[in-house]
């Protein structure tokens, strides 16, 4: 399993430009499709952080976005950083 993993994480690295952290009252999502507050997955959720914390790290736990090739320019520029 964990050698599948990194060859998901290299493939990954191929593919996407890379990562950000952000915080999660940034988030948005489309208006077309609205979604009910499922309150048995928020306490299942809740139970998950409780009991796990919060890791970061592994890919799994990653929420894939797509954002504008300029909104990661002015990102990047924001933080200071290269696209190398």
């Amino acid at each position: 399993m964990q050698q599948q993993d990194a060859l998901l994480e290299a493939e990954k690295r191929l593919i996407y430009q890379g990562t950000a952290r952000i915080s999660l009252n940034v988030l948005q999502f489309g208006r077309d499709q609205p979604r009910e507050l499922d309150l048995d997955q928020v306490e299942f959720l809740k139970e998950c952080f409780r009991n796990e914390g919060c890791q970061r790290l592994p890919a799994r736990n990653h929420v894939p976005a797509i954002i504008s090739q300029q909104q990661l320019a002015n990102a990047m520029r924001h933080s200071r950083i290269s696209t190398e």
